[in-house]
């Protein structure tokens, strides 16, 4: 069963605040990242640190299910996908960070169909010309069991998600040119102040 996954629980540290607490139309990234998702009929889990419970709590709906890091020897993305494995082993997950505000529901529809279609596959994501993006992504139980066996042997030596998709059997969807601006991806002040 696919299910939707928010990803807010990076430390900020080039942004200087908490990027899914900022705020667009009186809108929480982490908010909007969340309505998306649950726009498309899918159960949303919004993955973060301890500390930052209290603060999302105030901003989400009481529909979404929040869930604190797991301990674990990876960081970045892949923790926060492995901490909702280990809690629901037997979802699928598309998953989007909430530092992508620009992200619609026209392009994420889009890769849900990719994925029902093509269901051979361990994940699916979109390809620009030039690499895969793994975000937003679709990524499998299979593909996370199999992630989480190697990090307990630890036989994964990479675990950031370009590398990670090389573990599994991937899909790409090709990116038209005119889903590229729901790509921007805000990791500093500067980032922010370019958005148009």
């Amino acid at each position: 069963m696919l299910h939707g996954l928010v990803l807010s629980g990076g430390e900020s540290r080039r942004m200087g605040q908490d990027k899914g607490l900022l705020t667009d139309n009186q809108e929480a990234w982490v908010a909007r990242a969340a309505r998306l998702l649950a726009s498309l009929y899918l159960p949303v889990t919004v993955v973060v640190r301890q500390a930052q419970l209290e603060g999302y709590r105030a901003v989400l709906p009481s529909s979404a299910a929040l869930v604190t890091d797991a301990d674990l020897p990876v960081g970045g993305p892949l923790k926060g996908l492995l901490t909702v494995h280990q809690r629901y082993p037997d979802h699928d997950w598309l998953v989007l960070p909430c530092d992508m505000p620009d992200m619609t529901l026209h392009v994420l529809s889009n890769l849900i169909t990719f994925y029902k279609a093509n269901s051979h596959f361990t994940a699916w994501v979109f390809r620009d010309e030039n690499q895969r993006q793994p975000l937003p992504g679709i990524y499998s139980a299979q593909l996370l069991a199999h992630l989480s066996e190697k990090i307990q042997k630890e036989e994964l030596a990479h675990h950031g998600l370009k590398q990670v998709l090389e573990e599994g059997f991937t899909g790409e969807m090709a990116l038209p040119k005119e889903f590229l601006p729901a790509f921007g991806n805000y990791n500093s002040p500067g980032d922010r102040l370019g958005r148009s």
